[in-house]
């Protein structure tokens, strides 16, 4: 059996969707890219620091156009795939 794997990533939307997030390719599928920051706390010495890091997904189909007048800066979002 294959080894089957799921990410799952959990943070803020850093954009509104622009003229470069959302379109349709050339079969007339719909293709929506969001931008997510996600903070994690790690101890560095005696002081916890945050660090931030930064993931473009991309969002297909029916579910890219139903998501787009949704998607508003600093909304927060789980995405799992």
């Amino acid at each position: 059996m294959t080894d089957l794997n799921i990410s799952v990533i959990e943070g803020r939307l850093t954009s509104d969707v622009g003229e470069k997030d959302f379109g349709y390719i050339t079969t007339g599928s719909a293709k929506l890219t969001i931008h997510i920051a996600c903070n994690k706390s790690i101890k560095k010495g005696e002081e916890w620091v945050d660090e931030t890091s930064f993931f473009d997904v991309t969002v297909w189909g029916k579910t890219a156009e139903n998501l787009k007048s949704k998607i508003v800066k600093g909304a927060s979002v789980r995405v799992a795939g």
